[in-house]
């Protein structure tokens, strides 16, 4: 009997602690987290990272990231536009709990399947100015996602997919967006998602 107790003892002590260190960051604190660790990643000069970041096969998989990502007049697409991939990645390494974060990207599907459970939950805030945004939320455009890193007087600090680097393909970097926060070509944000209110696959 003692033995069995003492097994049971350690049983909980471990189930504790495990909690414990999954308890050491909030749902943003852990967005934050590994959005700053994929800053600097690219195409050109690191594409085995790169192509982690985005949560997509080592090669092919119908991701051509070996050239820009242009759009010609007619609408025809080259390249790969990443800042959707790499949104949904951060919120994938994180823990957020939808089911198709879990699964391969269909491309040009952007993060339109967040933005659904977002709307359903009451987590999609379209207010003016960005009111109450927080790091670890997204800010949407009109066809462009940011992760915000954090809010302070300078502005809000992001970190993007979709840009480029010296080579003119595809990088993740930061961007610091001061009021009114408008993205380049994109104009104002459309909304952004609380994450808070996402389902989650742990709890804090």
């Amino acid at each position: 009997m003692p033995f069995v107790l003492v097994g049971l003892l350690v049983g909980v002590l471990l189930l504790a602690g495990s909690r414990t260190v999954r308890r050491r960051s909030t749902h943003r604190q852990e967005i934050v987290r590994i959005a700053r660790s994929l800053d600097g990643l690219s195409a050109s000069h690191t594409p085995a990272e790169f192509r982690l970041a985005l949560g997509i096969p080592p090669a092919g998989g119908g991701f051509d990231l070996s050239e820009p990502f242009t759009i010609d007049p007619d609408g025809t697409t080259h390249g790969v536009s990443t800042c959707a991939l790499v949104a949904r990645e951060i919120l994938h390494r994180a823990g957020v709990a939808i089911p198709s974060l879990d699964e391969p990207y269909v491309i040009a599907s952007g993060i339109s399947d967040v933005v659904a459970v977002a709307r359903e939950r009451g987590a999609l805030e379209n207010v003016p100015n960005l009111q109450g945004i927080k790091p670890g939320d997204l800010i949407l455009y009109a066809d462009h996602v940011a992760t915000v890193v954090s809010v302070g007087p300078p502005g809000v600090m992001t970190v993007d997919g979709g840009m480029t680097d010296d080579h003119g393909l595809q990088a993740i970097g930061t961007n610091l967006r001061p009021a009114p926060y408008a993205q380049p070509g994109q104009g104002l944000p459309i909304a952004y998602i609380r994450t808070t209110g996402l389902p989650w696959k742990w709890s804090e």
